[in-house]
């Protein structure tokens, strides 16, 4: 009979993680997994965490609502990084720890952020649809070699897209408030002021967290900044970029293009208008879905999960005041 009952919200473990769901179920763990994957609301949460000792969790809405609902709830295990839908004070109150996966995604993102800069500089995407609809012709690019990539947020990934635009021999400016230069100059990465890193980059790469701070951080007066032929990829968070002001600096312009894999609203509404811009490659936040990366983290999560369990102190808690006693 199951010790434990651990809640499964994520996509990552239902669709890669069947040797963590072993090695749980021999710890004596009951895996539940909901209807569907994905963001939970309050009341989803509210309804589910009763009875539920852990949860292996999507970007959910976390309350204080939804910790005061949950009965014997030791630990919110995210799968992924962001943990900005969970209210840490009240996990805190609660007795709740919150973990989350930081660096493991790295190598996963930063590929396919680079990915995205090839795709828009070539039009490879463009070239793709034109070709299916039955015409052949050539569209004109630029070259990525030696150009300048600005990235915003200079953690982990930000240091990734670094390491991976040395080999294009790019110039590389790069802003964060929070990091020291020293780290950039080990990688030949010049730290500039935000303005700076828009008006020179012919690619500026989005790799903050959010936060109060950065929510909005890119907006229509940054947007004019940059060069008419930048730009833009957000890989990071939705809510980095006011997406009505992408929309508009993409039908007049003021930039030459955008990738965007995550939105304001996940999954965006069809009338979102960056999905009609033909100057705007829109995917569907799959920047961490590498079979590597699903692994490494649902390693990691597992770990987490079973450490709580047994009343062990798991890796990366982000609500470490939890733990004082």
């Amino acid at each position: 009979m199951a010790t434990y009952r651990v809640l499964v919200t994520a996509q990552g473990p239902r669709l890669t993680g069947d040797e963590e769901y072993a090695r749980l179920r021999a710890a004596g763990v009951e895996i539940i997994q909901t209807p569907r994957a994905g963001v939970h609301s309050e009341a989803e949460l509210i309804a589910l965490l009763p009875g539920t000792d852990a949860v292996w969790a999507a970007p959910d809405v976390y309350t204080a609502k939804a910790f005061a609902a949950a009965d014997r709830l030791k630990i919110v295990a995210r799968w992924g990084v962001g943990i900005d839908s969970i209210d840490l004070q009240a996990a805190t109150r609660a007795g709740v720890m919150v973990t989350n996966t930081p660096g493991f995604t790295t190598d996963s993102v930063a590929d396919y952020a680079f990915g995205l800069i090839l795709d828009l500089a070539r039009r490879l995407t463009e070239l793709r649809n034109t070709l299916r609809a039955g015409t052949w012709k050539q569209l004109w690019g630029m070259d990525v070699w030696r150009k300048t990539l600005g990235i915003v947020g200079f953690g982990h990934i930000g240091r990734g897209m670094a390491r991976r635009a040395r080999g294009f021999e790019m110039a590389v400016l790069a802003y964060d408030p929070y990091v020291d230069p020293a780290v950039a100059r080990e990688l030949g990465v010049e730290m500039a002021p935000l303005d700076a890193v828009l008006a020179n980059a012919d690619f500026v790469s989005l790799h903050a967290n959010l936060t109060p701070e950065t929510r909005g951080l890119i907006g229509a007066a940054e947007l004019r900044r940059m060069k008419r032929e930048a730009f833009l990829i957000n890989c990071g968070r939705g809510p980095l970029v006011q997406e009505a002001a992408l929309a508009q600096a993409l039908r007049e312009g003021w930039i030459a293009g955008a990738a965007v894999d995550v939105y304001d609203i996940e999954p965006p509404p069809a009338d979102n208008p960056l999905l009609a811009l033909p100057n705007c490659l829109t995917l569907p936040h799959s920047a961490s879905s590498s079979y590597e990366c699903a692994r490494a983290i649902n390693h990691e999560c597992a770990d987490q999960l079973l450490a709580a369990l047994r009343g062990e102190r798991p890796r990366h808690v982000r609500n470490p005041e939890v733990l004082v006693t």
